[in-house]
């Protein structure tokens, strides 16, 4: 799907079913606006799909598409998905690298988590060359500097100021009782914006049982300051909610 047709889409998909949780949203100050992957998949299908093969480009277009819907004053919300098909509710010790950049849903207990700290969200550089400046969107752990600038230089860029949200790290792992006595598998999970506010650093305290639903992404590993041929993987969360577990008497 094109991009313009993805924003038409989400526009027209926004303004039949969350209209009114918009207009609350933009009245209460809220961050993010929370969305049902099954009302999505009955309104259109192929766009549903397109979603969870490519979910970065498709929510970067969705929050685009706030532009087209005539809202009380400016508003810019995150768009959060969940309730995902059962298909791509995975089990943290079956991931895969056909999971990269793909969006999952994932069910586990938290059994670490940092503090929340700042971390860079944009990072501005300058050029050597030509004295431009270059805003690069930071998506990784590590500041990535511009591949090149407009002059043709691409080496030597300056960070001269930066962007920065709230950010925290949990690692989850299997619920013990769907184990079966097997080593529980944990993977690291990525919290940023308001998915660090005070409500959810309660819901992603140790101890607490969670879902979460994000895209698996992949970083580097380094042995002795080189790059290894193997990748540490984690989950960029895009929502997260709490999993209450119904114990039998």
């Amino acid at each position: 799907m094109e991009r313009e047709e993805i924003v038409e889409k989400f526009a027209e998909f926004l303004k039949e079913y969350y209209y009114n949780d918009l207009v609350s949203a933009a009245s209460e100050g809220k961050k993010s606006l929370l969305i049902d992957f099954s009302v999505l998949d009955k309104f259109n299908p192929e766009l549903a799909d397109y979603l969870l093969e490519s979910p970065e480009e498709v929510l970067a277009a969705a929050e685009d598409s706030l532009k087209q819907i005539d809202l009380p004053g400016s508003v810019k919300l995150r768009i959060r998905v969940f309730n995902l098909p059962e298909e791509k509710q995975i089990r943290i010790r079956n991931i895969r690298a056909e999971h990269i950049g793909k969006l999952i849903s994932v069910d586990g207990m938290v059994k670490r988590a940092s503090d929340i700290r700042p971390e860079v969200s944009e990072a501005i550089f300058q050029c050597p060359e030509c004295g431009a400046k270059i805003t690069v969107i930071q998506t990784e752990r590590f500041i990535r500097p511009p591949n090149e600038c407009e002059c043709g230089n691409r080496k030597n860029f300056k960070l001269v100021d930066q962007k920065l949200y709230d950010a925290r790290w949990v690692t989850i792992e299997e619920p013990f009782e769907i184990t079966s006595g097997e080593r529980p598998s944990e993977i690291m999970v990525f919290l940023k914006e308001d998915l660090t506010s005070p409500k959810m650093q309660n819901k992603t305290d140790p101890g607490n049982r969670i879902k979460v639903v994000g895209v698996l992404k992949q970083i580097p590993r380094r042995v002795k300051g080189s790059r290894s041929r193997q990748l540490e993987i984690y989950i960029d969360a895009n929502s997260v909610e709490s999993v209450e577990v119904e114990w039998e008497e």
